[in-house]
């Protein structure tokens, strides 16, 4: 998925501003989120997220929702007493707009400081806001992974294959939720495995806001398939000539495209300095 916001801003921790809206969303800290209560602030992502993802199983079989407008509709959900969907918007704009007192009107969503109206969610820019949220607390969409061909007769080459294939295995495994679970911290999975890939401590990743902790994940992970070719390509005899080898893990993780404009140091170098000139 190709990003629209600005990526060094997201990436700052810093509050993003949504100037249709006029709304500066705040991003907090993981350890922020984890008090407010994980599950809730993605749900309440999901929501504001995608609010026609959202209402579309309301819309469904009713002719006369299907003629109105996504927003319109949220708005009706929001008043309607026992969804508990009001509920967690308001968690979600006490943790990201801290400073703003939020109204539900009949066809906005107000914000307002020192009793004027200072930002605005309405059918015309939701579609901002919701784009914002979403890039910024929803985790990044997962890569296809890169299979190799290699030489089965070659002890090395299939020890090194096993050893990818297990390391996937375990991740995938890790990642999905056991149904005999009631819960499952994503923050708290993608924090264990950077501390222990990277060496470092667990605590500085719950000081990351959720999408610096996303940002670090994905790079660490395309960076250890980027070492996993490497390891596989210099064993002898591991036939990797008819298959690309993985994106550079320096790529631009969200211009939406798969593949990447240099694969090498060189290359690299050679086209900062072009944009330099």
């Amino acid at each position: 998925m190709k990003y629209e916001g600005d990526i060094g801003l997201y990436l700052s921790g810093c509050p993003v501003l949504v100037p249709q809206c006029n709304i500066a969303i705040v991003q907090p800290k993981v350890k922020d989120v984890i008090l407010f209560g994980e599950t809730d602030f993605f749900v309440s992502a999901q929501m504001l997220g995608d609010i026609s993802k959202f209402v579309k199983p309301v819309k469904e079989g009713n002719s006369e929702l299907s003629q109105r407008n996504d927003f319109q509709i949220f708005l009706e959900i929001m008043r309607t007493p026992g969804t508990g969907a009001l509920e967690n918007v308001k968690k979600f704009f006490d943790l990201c707009c801290p400073d703003l007192k939020v109204q539900y009107k009949r066809n906005s969503i107000d914000f307002i400081a020192n009793d004027a109206i200072v930002g605005r969610i309405n059918q015309m820019t939701y579609h901002f806001f919701c784009r914002t949220v979403s890039e910024l607390f929803l985790p990044h969409q997962e890569e296809e992974e890169v299979e190799y061909n290699y030489d089965k007769n070659n002890a090395a080459a299939v020890r090194l294959a096993e050893k990818i294939k297990r390391n996937r295995e375990k991740l995938k495994k890790a990642m999905e939720q056991d149904e005999s679970q009631t819960h499952v911290s994503v923050f708290g999975l993608y924090a264990s495995i950077l501390a222990i890939g990277c060496n470092n401590s667990i605590q500085m990743y719950f000081d990351y806001t959720p999408f610096q902790l996303y940002d670090a994940f994905e790079r660490y992970m395309a960076k250890q398939q980027s070492d996993l070719f490497t390891q596989i390509s210099m064993v002898p005899f591991a036939d990797t000539s008819d298959q690309e080898p993985p994106e550079s893990w320096m790529r631009n993780l969200y211009d939406g495209h798969k593949k990447e404009q240099y694969n090498s140091f060189s290359k690299f170098n050679e086209t900062v300095k072009g944009r330099g000139r």
